[in-house]
């Protein structure tokens, strides 16, 4: 009798250089991202394998091709699926804003080297990241008591014991420079993050000599990385970054603006960076705010239903073509179009009323202003009220707020044409459009001819339940898989009714289980069922009643 292991590795070269940023086999690669929580609803953490491919799928399908693992080593089985879509992975050892002397550090030391050892031979696993999250040093502070043997010479040896690991050609080291007395001395690859002259005297509330003293571009010999941004920028616990997908299309706008404007800026101001991830790509429990357990600045929401921040990413990849009208409300005479095409045109009722290019407008100076409100334009001291840290707590459901962003949304107080520059694919923005009565429709051009299309139809009095499976390139598995299912509130053309917030009940027959709660209220037109396997292969069968009982769907669900 003898034990075997099957290990699948791949051969591959990873470099960080000041002239050329990241290199992947040689190439440039610039890293568009997302931080990631392994959360799921109602199960937390305990998700099967094939629940683990599909987030990477849907990742990837929505035009990042870097992933930070959020705050901790995550499910082998997720960086299987990082493997084999080629998804760029970022693992941080675990620990947030706390380090003690004495057996603390050792086990710390420990986390790294299990962490390089567990996963090193993931060809997707292309940078270790080796400090604390959030963890500073013995410096003056609220926290310091909390982390009094986080000093540079052991960040260094956290590095160092990654490095022993494995042969430095096949990975990188990156971490936290913020802090540190010496950043220089630590020896990241990729530091975060590094500001060029021009973005440290964006900074006002400190001087050049100040920030360079906290290790924001101290180390000047290599690129540097952005690990969170887009979220904190905008306020904190009830930033405009965190709206659910229930707000109106202009709040959902803003949303996808502070992200789309915070990347622009940080292409513009970073150290020579190779790339940044937004915070963060799915909505996940936070377990620890009162009254806002669920973080909902994520791309997707924790069902895995996008948002119009994911749309946008999503134009940016260049695998296939793809378009999206941002905001699809009937008499809106602006409207906003993502997609990687070259050329877009709208037409209103059958007819074209508007073709043109990308969004190409200038770069507004980010000069001074408050530092809370980053992007905010010194002639919109209006938006800056609503951005309020405070004033915000109830922002996704106070009628005053959501009329001051819409309103703000038509005076071009976000999606103005500029701002956008350092994309690839910019958005479209479109002004002086007539209504629609019927239909709008957007057709993307490459090379003049059409290569997709989004249309949208108005919407008509609520008619039915409509079901569709979340399968994401795996079919659900026998023996504890699960998937989403989306019952979607639809007219009698079958247009989703993004306004509908009736109850559903769900009722599941065959060998398996519903997670989810049997009566589900929709969001946004949508009810969410969560239905898990059983131990037999075979087929399931879901149906949807709405409360009145007015309306019923079902759907059968193969489970292999």
């Amino acid at each position: 009798m003898c034990d075997s292991r099957r290990l699948r590795i791949g051969i591959r070269s990873v470099a960080a250089t000041l002239e050329d940023g990241l290199l992947l086999n040689g190439r440039p690669v610039r890293l568009l991202g997302a931080n990631r929580h392994q959360y799921y609803p109602h199960v937390g953490n305990a998700a099967p394998d094939n629940a683990q491919w599909r987030d990477a799928y849907k990742l990837k399908r929505g035009g990042f091709n870097f992933v930070r693992l959020s705050h901790y080593p995550q499910s082998p089985a997720f960086l299987d699926a990082c493997d084999e879509l080629g998804l760029l992975v970022m693992e941080p050892i675990p620990g947030w804003q706390w380090c003690k002397r004495g057996e603390f550090l050792e086990l710390v030391l420990q986390n790294v080297r299990d962490m390089v050892r567990r996963d090193r031979n993931h060809p997707s696993v292309i940078i270790f990241e080796t400090s604390l999250n959030e963890t500073g040093d013995m410096r003056e502070t609220m926290w310091h008591e909390t982390w009094e043997g986080y000093t540079d010479d052991f960040v260094r040896r956290c590095r160092i014991a990654a490095e022993r690991e494995y042969d430095r050609g096949n990975f990188l080291t990156a971490g936290d420079t913020v802090g540190r007395r010496n950043a220089q001395s630590i020896g990241y690859d990729i530091p975060f993050v590094g500001l060029t002259a021009e973005g440290a005297v964006e900074k006002t509330a400190k001087s050049a000599a100040e920030l360079e003293r906290d290790g924001h571009f101290r180390v000047s010999d290599r690129p540097t990385m952005r690990r969170e941004y887009g979220d904190f920028e905008f306020g904190l616990h009830y930033a405009t970054s965190r709206m659910t997908r229930e707000v109106s299309e202009g709040c959902s706008l803003l949303q996808a603006w502070n992200f789309i404007y915070t990347c622009n800026k940080r292409y513009l101001t970073d150290y020579h960076s190779v790339g940044n991830a937004i915070w963060c790509g799915i909505d996940y429990n936070r377990g620890y705010f009162p009254g806002s357990d669920l973080c909902a600045c994520g791309a997707l929401d924790s069902y895995r239903l996008p948002k119009l921040t994911y749309r946008f990413f999503e134009s940016q990849q260049s695998e296939r073509p793809v378009i999206t009208l941002a905001n699809r409300a009937t008499g809106d005479a602006k409207r906003v179009v993502f997609s990687n095409c070259e050329e877009v045109a709208l037409f209103v009722d059958g007819r074209e009323v508007a073709r043109r290019h990308p969004d190409r407008g200038e770069i507004t100076a980010y000069g001074a202003r408050e530092a809370k409100h980053p992007y905010l334009y010194e002639s919109r001291p209006d938006l800056a009220a609503v951005q309020d840290d405070i004033g915000l707590a109830k922002s996704c459901h106070n009628e005053e707020h959501i009329a001051t962003i819409d309103r703000l949304f038509r005076e071009d107080g976000f999606f103005d044409g500029k701002n956008c520059d350092s994309f690839a694919h910019p958005p479209f923005t479109f002004r002086k459009i007539p209504p629609y009565t019927e239909e709008l429709m957007a057709v993307g051009y490459i090379g003049g001819k059409e290569v997709c299309r989004d249309v949208c139809r108005a919407p008509l009095a609520p008619a039915a339940l409509r079901l569709r499976v979340d399968l994401s390139g795996r079919a659900l598995a026998a023996g504890g898989d699960f998937v989403f299912v989306y019952a979607e509130v639809v007219d009698k053309n079958g247009t989703l009714i993004p306004t509908d917030r009736r109850e559903v009940t769900f009722t599941l027959t065959g060998d398996g289980t519903l997670l989810s709660p049997a009566e589900t209220r929709a969001i946004a037109g949508i009810a969410t069922a969560m239905v898990r396997s059983g131990a037999a292969s075979g087929t399931l069968r879901l149906t949807a009643t709405s409360k009145d009982g007015e309306w019923q769907a079902a759907i059968d669900i193969p489970v292999s």
